[in-house]
């Protein structure tokens, strides 16, 4: 077939093909629910299940697992009927916030409008749009080449505080799409139709693995969207809290929606949701504590670390030291008794004020001379010679006395 009727036209203005046919199924879907009664949680009372399914339709269901209060508990997401269709899914699931909590964090998406409005159900804070992002699902493996998750927690203004939502798409990629303006922008045997290049056709052997080839007006085109097969679709982790009442707790639709690949607008496939439990049993050997927590009366906790005495370390060295009292090594000598010190070799403490008489010294020589202990020393004030003599001779020592007595009688006889 030639492509010629639908060359240089674009049938849309959206930036990206996945994004155009996922918001259109929405506001389809809006459309359909007018009383908005789809968006709004319903009591959680037990696991609601389809009853009375039809032939065609696409069935979305959970299958929750047990866990401990104070655990956690795995959700995982499957889809049947889809035969080979479906291009895009999305839905609610909401929980009781009493016995359940699930991971998120608020993540900036985009500015904000000129008056502060978002998009859904992101809030406006600081110019930019605000949303809820879950962060404790993930993608089946199977899809990840050609398929993305988006997982929210949004607040619906008319919906309670509880139950909460867990709100989940899975969209194509379009990882491989090439934007354009016009048909010149594009590859061989590729047109623009709708600000993408997609390949034209004759039937579905003619396009990429995963896609179908679709009539529009006179043309026909491979979609750009993969299709999702039956089989897994997500697992989310719920955290149980530790007051969580034993038994069995809700997971139940609010609101569901499965579109085809259709281009460029995806319709509606009849769907339908069933809802399933999580059981909140005690722990112990059948349903074990997280790693790191411990089972308390059938409740899962963290232990409680008692602190450690902090050892001494000395030196520098990481060898703790032992706080002990000393002891006394044995003694491996004989101790010596404590005397009093006695000088050697040294001046004596005799008191030296008295000087001691020298003793004469015969030289051999005429003039005499004298030594003494301290010989010219200063006694206070006092220089003493004391003469010596050569030999022992009375007379000699008679001569030395008799001069001053003469003097003396000298002068008692003058008067």
């Amino acid at each position: 077939m030639e492509a010629k009727a639908l060359r240089g036209r674009h049938l849309g203005t959206g930036s990206s093909v996945a994004v155009i046919l996922f918001v259109v199924a929405l506001v389809q879907l809006a459309g359909a629910s007018a009383a908005g009664a789809q968006f709004l949680c319903p009591t959680p009372a037990g696991a609601g299940q389809g009853v009375d399914i039809a032939v065609g339709t696409v069935v979305v269901a959970v299958v929750g697992e047990d866990g401990p209060p104070g655990g956690f508990a795995g959700m995982t997401a499957n889809m049947s009927g889809g035969q080979g269709q479906v291009g895009s899914v999305f839905f609610d699931i909401c929980f009781d916030g009493n016995a359940l909590d699930i991971a998120e964090a608020p993540e900036a998406q985009a500015p904000c409008t000129a008056d502060g409005k978002c998009p859904g159900d992101q809030v406006c804070q600081g110019n930019m749009c605000i949303a809820n992002v879950v962060t404790a699902c993930q993608l089946d493996s199977r899809l990840t080449a050609d398929h993305e998750l988006v997982a929210t927690s949004p607040i619906i203004p008319e919906n309670p505080p509880n139950p909460r939502r867990l709100r989940l798409a899975v969209v194509d990629a379009t990882r491989n799409a090439t934007s354009c303006d016009s048909d010149e922008d594009c590859g061989e045997d590729e047109i623009c139709p709708f600000e993408r290049c997609v390949r034209t056709c004759a039937d579905d052997e003619d396009c990429p693995s995963g896609t179908r080839c679709h009539d529009i007006e006179e043309e026909s085109i491979c979609s750009p969207i993969n299709i999702i097969d039956d089989g897994a679709l997500v697992r989310c982790t719920f955290d149980i809290l530790e007051t969580a009442p034993l038994g069995d707790t809700p997971l139940d639709f609010a609101l569901l929606e499965v579109a085809d690949d259709s281009i460029p607008i995806a319709q509606a496939l009849p769907s339908e949701g069933q809802g399933g439990f999580i059981g909140i049993k005690p722990c112990g050997p059948d349903v074990p504590c997280p790693t790191g927590e411990v089972c308390v009366n059938g409740i899962c906790k963290v232990p409680t670390i008692t602190p450690t005495p902090t050892p001494t370390f000395t030196g520098g060295t990481s060898t703790p030291t032992p706080t002990i009292t000393p002891t006394t090594p044995p003694v491996t000598s004989t101790p010596t008794p404590t005397q009093t010190p006695s000088w050697t070799g040294g001046p004596t403490n005799t008191p030296t004020d008295t000087p001691t008489e020298g003793t004469a010294t015969p030289t051999g020589s005429a003039t005499p001379t004298t030594t003494g202990a301290r010989a010219g020393g200063d006694h206070d004030g006092c220089h003493c010679e004391i003469v010596g003599t050569e030999r022992s001779n009375p007379l000699n020592s008679f001569l030395v006395l008799l001069a001053p007595l003469l003097i003396l009688w000298g002068r008692r006889r003058r008067y």
